[in-house]
C-alpha cells in the first residue's frame, strides 16, 4: 500500500497538467456557463412565452424536442458535451501556457 502511495505521489508529480490545476484552472474552466436561469433574460422570456403552446403537447414530444435542440441541462447529451467542452477549454489552456 505504501509503495502504491509513492508511486501515485510520483505520477501527480510528474503530471505536465499538474501546475495548471494547482493554480486552479481546472475548476474554472468555462466561466461564462451556468445551470441557473436568469428570470430577466431574453430566452426566458421567449420561454414563457412559447409555453402556451408546448404545455398542450404530450410529454413525448416535448421531451423529444428538449433533446434534439439541448433545451434543458437534464437531456442526455447535455452533460457529455458540457463535460467535452471543458475538457478541450483546459486542453487549449494547457497548450497556451507551454514554456
Amino acid at each position: 500500500m505504501k509503495r502504491q502511495i509513492v508511486r501515485l505521489q510520483d505520477a501527480i508529480a510528474r503530471n505536465p497538467v499538474r501546475l495548471l490545476i494547482e493554480k486552479g484552472l481546472m475548476p474554472s474552466i468555462v466561466e461564462d456557463t451556468t445551470d441557473e436561469e436568469d428570470i430577466y433574460s431574453y430566452k426566458s422570456l421567449l420561454t414563457r412565452k412559447v409555453s402556451k403552446f408546448t404545455d398542450k403537447l404530450p410529454d413525448l414530444v416535448t421531451g423529444a424536442a428538449k433533446q434534439i435542440y439541448l433545451g434543458s441541462c437534464e437531456t442526455t447529451a447535455y452533460q457529455p458535451l458540457r463535460h467535452l467542452t471543458q475538457l478541450s477549454d483546459f486542453m487549449a489552456r494547457y497548450t497556451q501556457y507551454q514554456p
